[in-house]
This record gives C-alpha cells, structure tokens and sequence, in this order.
C-alpha cells in the first residue's frame, strides 16, 4: 500500500506504471465505481477510511472477504478495467486503474484489495482506517505492556518482552467495540466516522490511559520515523498533545491494574498463567545457563575451542544427567526427549540466584566424562546416519 506498487517493472515482466495521487473528488468517484465492481464478486467490500483533510491520495484500499465464486487475480484485474496487476501470493492484489483527470487526460490510480477471513474483517477495517490513528493509539497504550497488530490486542508478559517481544504475547480480542470500551473510548463515536482530525484526536483523548508526557517521551523514543514522516502523528504530538490538561499520575492505573483488568475483560487469565509460568521457567534456564558457563569457564582460556566444549558439556548435562534425591548422577543412556530431560534450572540453589554448590562441584569433577559420553554419542549417531545413507543409495 501507499502508491509504490507500480513503480518498478513486474516479477512477470509486465511494466512500471506511472501512478497519480488523486484529488478528493476522483478519489471519491473512483472509489464508489470501483467498490460496486468488488460487490459482484465478494459478500463483504470495505473501503479504508483515510484520514480527514487530505488534499490528496496516493491510493484507494479495499478489504474484501466471501467471495461469491471462484476467480483469479485476472479476473478482477478485467473487471476494473485495469492495465496492470502487482501479486506475491499474498492477501494483497494491486491495481492500476486508469480515470480520467479533471483536465480530461487518463491517468492512472492505484487500487489495493486486501482479502481477509470473515473473523477478522472487522478489526482490519478498525485497525487500518484513518491514517495514523492506531499508530497514536499504540503510542499511547504502549506503556501499560498492550499492543495491538493485525491479529487483535494483545498484552505484553512484562518478563518476557525484553527477551522475546512476540513470544510474551498474550490474545486478547479482536473485537473493535470491546478494545474500544476497555480503553475508555466511545465506539459509537468512531462508528459515526470523524470529519476532521481534531474530532479524531479529541476520541483519542477519552482514553483513560493517556498520559501526556509519558506519551511523548515513548513517542521520542520509539516513533521518531513516525514524527518525521507523518505528518497526522507529528500534528498530534506536537500541537494537540502540549493542549491537553496534564492527568494527576495518581488517577492513572498501573501496568499491573491494566494487566489484571484485561484479563478478567477479555477472559485471558488463564492463558496468561500458562504463558507466565513458561516465561518465568524460561528466565531461570537461561540464568542457570549462564551461572553453569560462568562456572566452568576457565579464567584462562576463552578459545573458541574452550566454548566449543563447554557448549557441548551444557548439553550433555541436560541429556546424560538426571536428579535423584537432590542428588546428581550420570545416566546410562542419553535422554534425547527434551521435555524429559534436566532441566539446569533445577541446579540453581533456593535462592534461585546462584548455581547450588554440591552440583556446581559434581558438573566440575565429571567436566570430562560428560564431554566425553556426548562426543561419543555423536559420533555414533553420525555414523548411523552414514549407514542409513549408504543403504539407500544401494537401494
């Protein structure tokens, strides 16, 4: 999206486009003409809501979904007239479109049709609209660890982001009324439309969750392209935000009175437990990780063959190494099935600060023998996979 599709030629060969930005008016009348064209063909045709004031329009955006019968991306491309179509097999198709000018000439529009399934519709259509709306939103509610994509609203687990920022990510909804509701905002507002950016900023200023200057240092922080090249986040940031009166920190909920209203909101608890507890496990395997490198790391020699064997001894202690009784004891036959296996967390001591000092002392004395089991362990499993080559090739 954004006008760029037709500049360069093809995959298929086929050429570059010149495309021009429409003027309200022929994008007003292209957009009608071509979204009654997408309704024979699909049981759902949302144009995107730009946002308000525009002079012009750099392309027209439609999510479509159920359609009618079966077709290809040539298909569509006939029946809006285009000349030319742009499609990586993705949900994504683009179109350039000729119109005639307000001069008369013929010129040519570029035309986005996003396909979704019925069951996410109406987020994007919520999430895509109106410019940079979610990008302020997403500025906004960012603090409080919720972040929303294409999928829905998510919560962030606070003790895993910075490890895994996809990975601590928590479902929340995908309904726009009810993230709308939660955050402290009107839906029917939003549903009547918006004719002016001020009537967008003063719906985003009901949010219960803004914060101004927090809003403008995560903004600094972290959307300094959004300022500089978007001029809706710019206006927002810099002439209606220093307008608003400053919220008493106070009456501001905490990420955690944010974390736990969600989750009974949106009945995510249960979910989050889960996730929480893996990430809370996962920690404390990479702490323990290290405490064990730190531990058997000669000070005097930091070769990449010493990593090497520390590396392969961490991993024959998770897979030749079992605990009986709080006590440590070499296997006598590897344990390949990774849920199965030691976890290293299990070796840190009550403190769950530092490495437990009797099996600290056991890893160090059988440093060798467990390099050992693991070196031939994988030599005989390279050799299984030869012989197993081998008779294949004979076959």
């Amino acid at each position: 999206m954004g006008g760029h599709a037709f500049e360069h030629d093809g995959l298929d060969g086929s050429p570059a486009v010149k495309i021009s930005r429409l003027s309200p008016s022929e994008y007003s009348n292209l957009k009608s003409n071509v979204a009654d064209t997408l309704t024979t063909f699909f049981e759902q045709v949302r144009p995107l809501q730009e946002a308000p004031g525009k002079a012009d329009y750099g392309d027209i955006d439609f999510l479509v979904e159920g359609p009618h019968r079966a077709f290809t991306p040539e298909h569509l491309k006939i029946a809006v007239s285009a000349t030319a179509l742009r499609s990586n097999g993705g949900p994504i198709t683009n179109f350039a479109v000729p119109f005639t000018g307000e001069n008369g000439d013929t010129k040519y529009a570029q035309v986005d049709v996003q396909t979704c399934h019925k069951e996410n519709i109406d987020w994007l259509t919520f999430h895509q609209s109106y410019g940079d709306l979610w990008q302020i939103l997403g500025t906004i509610i960012r603090r409080y660890g919720l972040t929303a994509n294409d999928k829905g609203l998510f919560l962030r687990i606070e003790e895993g982001e910075e490890r895994n920022w996809q990975g601590s990510m928590v479902f929340l909804s995908r309904d726009p009324a009810a993230v709308v509701t939660f955050l402290g905002m009107d839906w029917g507002t939003f549903e009547a439309g918006f004719a002016t950016l001020d009537n967008i900023f003063d719906w985003l200023a009901q949010c219960r969750l803004i914060d101004t200057d927090i809003f403008v240092r995560t903004a600094q922080d972290h959307r300094e392209r959004n300022i500089k090249t978007r001029p809706m986040f710019r206006r927002f940031l810099e002439e209606f935000v220093p307008a608003l009166p400053a919220k008493d920190a106070d009456t501001l909920p905490s990420r955690s009175n944010v974390l736990h209203q969600a989750l009974e909101s949106f009945g995510a608890r249960s979910e989050y437990e889960e996730k929480h507890r893996a990430i809370l496990d996962g920690n404390l395997e990479v702490k323990a990780t290290d405490l064990a490198l730190q531990a058997l790391r000669p000070s005097e020699d930091v070769s990449k063959n010493a990593t090497k064997n520390l590396n392969l001894v961490i991993r024959s202690i998770k897979r030749w190494v079992r605990l009986v009784s709080e006590h440590l004891e070499l296997r006598t036959q590897p344990e390949m099935d990774i849920d199965r296996q030691l976890k290293l967390r299990e070796l840190l001591d009550r403190d769950q600060e530092t490495l437990n000092e009797g099996h600290e002392r056991w890893i160090k004395d059988n440093f060798e023998e467990l390099k050992s089991v693991e070196k031939q362990r994988m030599k005989e499993a390279k050799e299984a996979r030869k012989e197993v080559g081998s008779r294949m090739d004979h076959d």
